[in-house]
């Protein structure tokens, strides 16, 4: 019943475990932890080679890699695994694993997250024969992309191109797919969404989607999708997040109710693009541009799809790992901030605090035990890392909020002064700008949150957007009811009933 977790607690009786069983535990001591994130820190990279493919949205680099593919016998995974120091090489996005695994082994998602570092994300699949492969891609080719693409194509094929030329997708000649073993391609959608701008603004942009479901009505054959081995996948942690966090900030109001309690937010830049594929997952991930260019290509996707089933759960394996790292950290009372910042802190301004004279919404004791202290929760849904944490003081307020910014970098390879392919930070900069500064009101998840009054709401566009679209869906409905409702004549006992019914209310 008690709304306080005792973090110091837990961590002592798994070493104690550790020590009498033998099993390996996580977090590790103090100590330990503080030691491998030093390493990992002064680690510096190398300079990255040219990959030997050409990543230029073009016709003649997709015949420079087909060939490069064929002299090769169509073995894709060797050839993205020689050169350890490429782009392509799986992991390159992040610090070695030789500098992770002493950080997170016994992490229960670090045998996983190893592999996709190592060799890239995996997608394990039922199997189909060569003759339902080869109708699907003909039934791929023939249809080209969802409308969608043909509508924001002045919009998604900028897009593109920026992401061939980053190295996350490999063009192909479309007219030799299917010499190529396993190829197996879906279209391409394109969703009108709202993003945060770098003064909190919001900017609408178009983010590609790839269709990764669709079977074109093929009774016989599934989509890469639908034979995804479900028991191949990780559990899915992330679908409860607002809840633990909602369960957080009550917990902390109860256990301080006259403390104000802060929100930092954290967003990573480009995510799922961050990890790499698994060569036969990349083959198993082509989309075209046809509909959008006048001689369209494939790309086979190097990096993990939007749109893929496994794709959530691969991602989650690495964000929800840095963010236990992050509540690790955190309550590491080894860890200095003065002595150990991370370098993205000078992004953070001076805590945003509500008027004093707005008294604090009051808490009720919870029936569930969240696990949160005086050094709060940070929790994670997919890419958006939240902290929320009590501002007992300004060392506390700094800690909290750069624990998180301190795992990232830790798991993160630096950028390169000169990339050999166009890389981002991996902390999405301009969002940072916006919303990493702890503040009483913040939006997490969609939602209103403030803290001070304790109330969670819709913000204003939100609220409009879905009133309209209530009020659309309720104006078709009673349309529709119009229409295919007739009315009867009424029966002498319903004419009697109404004119008794007058009759009484003109009496009375």
């Amino acid at each position: 019943m008690s709304a306080s977790f005792d973090w110091q607690q837990r961590a002592a009786h798994q070493q104690t475990r550790e020590k009498t069983s033998g099993t390996k535990f996580w977090p590790p001591n103090d100590s330990k932890l503080l030691e491998a994130v030093k390493e990992a820190l002064h680690w510096n990279p190398r300079q990255r080679t040219l990959p030997f493919f050409d990543f230029t949205l073009s016709q003649q680099a997709a015949d420079h890699n087909f060939e490069i593919l064929k002299r090769e016998n169509f073995e894709l995974e060797r050839l993205l695994l020689t050169d350890g120091l490429s782009p392509l090489m799986p992991g390159s996005e992040f610090r070695p694993v030789t500098l992770l695994e002493p950080i997170f082994d016994g992490h229960p998602f670090w045998p996983r997250l190893r592999r996709s570092l190592l060799i890239g994300a995996t997608m394990d699949l039922e199997a189909i024969t060569e003759d339902q492969r080869h109708r699907l891609l003909d039934e791929a080719l023939s249809y080209g992309n969802h409308k969608s693409a043909a509508t924001f194509s002045d919009q998604l094929l900028p897009s593109l191109e920026k992401e061939v030329k980053k190295g996350w997708h490999l063009p192909l000649p479309i007219s030799r797919l299917h010499e190529i073993p396993e190829i197996v391609a879906g279209p391409m959608g394109a969703v009108p969404q709202k993003a945060l701008g770098g003064q909190g603004d919001d900017a609408t942009k178009v983010r590609m989607t790839h269709d990764q479901s669709f079977n074109y009505d093929l009774k016989d054959v599934k989509s890469v999708n639908q034979r995804v081995l479900a028991a191949s996948l990780s559990k899915c942690l992330y679908g409860h997040t607002m809840k633990r966090i909602t369960h957080a900030l009550v917990a902390i109001r109860w256990r301080h109710p006259l403390v104000a309690i802060l929100i930092s937010k954290l967003d990573y830049k480009s995510a799922f693009r961050r990890l790499h594929l698994r060569a036969l997952a990349a083959l198993r991930s082509v989309l075209t541009t046809i509909g959008l260019m006048e001689n369209p290509v494939a790309l086979a996707s190097l990096r993990v799809t939007f749109g893929g089933r496994p794709s959530p759960t691969s991602f989650a394996e690495l964000s929800e790992s840095v963010t236990d790292l992050a509540n690790a950290l955190v309550r590491c009372t080894l860890w200095n901030p003065n002595e150990i910042r991370p370098s993205h802190s000078t992004l953070l301004g001076e805590p945003k605090y509500e008027d004093e004279s707005i008294p604090f919404g009051q808490a009720r004791k919870l029936l569930v035990k969240p696990e949160t202290d005086d050094l709060g929760l940070i929790d994670v849904f997919l890419d958006d890392i939240i902290s929320v944490f009590p501002a007992l003081s300004d060392e506390n307020v700094d800690r909290c909020t750069l624990a998180a910014l301190l795992a990232m970098e830790v798991t993160s390879r630096p950028r390169l002064k000169f990339e050999i392919l166009p890389r981002d930070d991996m902390l999405a900069i301009d969002k940072a700008h916006a919303e990493a500064t702890p503040a009483e009101v913040a939006i997490v998840l969609g939602w209103l949150v403030n803290t001070r009054k304790l109330i969670m709401s819709l913000p204003d566009d939100k609220h409009q957007a879905w009133k309209g679209e209530l009020t659309a869906m309720l104006d078709k409905a009673n349309k529709n009811y119009r229409i295919t409702t007739r009315p009867s004549k009424p029966s002498s006992a319903d004419y009697n009933t109404q004119h008794s019914y007058s009759r009484k209310v003109a009496t009375s």
